[in-house]
């Protein structure tokens, strides 16, 4: 995962409200992790935009394969002519 290092200009605050369970979760995985809760959540972020991003893509190329296949089948029948 890459560091994000921003600079002051770059930065937007936010107030974040969580659930008790997930905030104790996040609070180990902070003592653990040895990192700040800042740096702890800006990295679940960028993990889960980039897992989004990665479905996204993935869609696309499905929707864009069954585009293909359709466009093979309309096709087919033209190279059966031809040979």
């Amino acid at each position: 995962m890459p560091v994000i290092s921003p600079t002051a200009k770059e930065i937007k605050r936010i107030n974040l409200s969580l659930p008790k369970s997930l905030y104790d979760e996040l609070s180990k995985v902070v003592q653990e992790e040895e990192l700040t809760y800042t740096e702890a959540i800006r990295q679940a972020v960028a993990h889960w935009l980039d897992q989004r991003t990665k479905v996204k893509m993935a869609e696309g190329y499905k929707a864009l394969a069954r585009e293909n296949l359709d466009m093979l089948a309309e096709f087919e029948q033209v190279d059966e002519e031809a040979w």
